[in-house]
């Protein structure tokens, strides 16, 4: 999976558009989150993703990661992340001291 390099998307509308571009070559894909771990005004979201791609139609699996931080109860900003433990690190956890909340938070999915 691709994920654009410093891409600044404002407003609902641009952030629908970005979602549409990025699904664009798939021939099916899901998301399915894994667990949800919440720190100050952030929120990650651990997913596992798979694609089919419309040309290859090979499926892929991917285990990236989002970060929502919200305002206000209002999202502002969203990164994703190809690998988690970059998600962890930039949200401000310590993925080894959390690691415990990291089994629980899949379990009780």
């Amino acid at each position: 999976m691709n994920y654009p390099i410093g891409s600044v998307y404002r407003g609902l509308d641009a952030l629908k558009a970005y979602l549409r571009q990025s699904c664009d070559g798939w021939e099916e894909g899901a998301f399915e989150p894994e667990c949800f771990l919440h720190v100050g005004e952030k929120i990650v979201i651990r997913v596992c993703a798979g694609i089919r791609c419309t040309v290859s139609k090979v499926w892929s699996e991917s285990w990236p990661a989002d970060v929502w931080t919200f305002h206000n109860d209002r999202a502002t900003y969203l990164r994703e992340f190809a690998h988690r433990e970059d998600s962890l690190r930039w949200a401000g956890i310590d993925a080894k001291a959390n690691e415990h909340l990291l089994r629980v938070s899949k379990i009780m999915k």
